[in-house]
């Protein structure tokens, strides 16, 4: 079975309660990692290595 992926976001890992950060939605990885830096100029690599922030694969289901 083929799953296919709708896109990647950030996932804020600070907290107790991790959450998804849906402003940083792409359909690249690249392109998450891109507008990370460009917004809150960090580097992604350190902030990856302390574990703070991971980039998730999304998919999304229609409910009803």
């Amino acid at each position: 079975m083929n799953t296919y992926y709708d896109g990647w976001t950030l996932k804020n890992c600070m907290g107790r309660n991790p959450f998804l950060c849906v402003g940083y939605f792409h359909e690249l990885r690249s392109e998450v990692i891109q507008e990370f830096e460009e917004n809150t100029e960090l580097s992604w690599q350190k902030e990856r290595r302390k574990g703070d922030f991971e980039i998730v694969k999304v998919k999304f289901v229609e409910v009803k």
